[in-house]
């Protein structure tokens, strides 16, 4: 799977902002369950 170029809007910022991507992968089976969180690099909004 992947995901690309998708946008965010912000309304009434204030001033500078950072945010995150990240990506939560959860796997289930009958003899474990395995949660995964891979963090991106912060990025700038303002």
């Amino acid at each position: 799977m992947t995901w690309k170029n998708s946008t965010i809007a912000l309304s009434g910022c204030a001033g500078y902002a950072q945010a995150r991507s990240f990506v939560r992968v959860d796997v289930d089976t009958p003899r474990a369950r395995e949660i995964v969180v891979f963090w991106g690099q912060p990025f700038s909004l303002g």
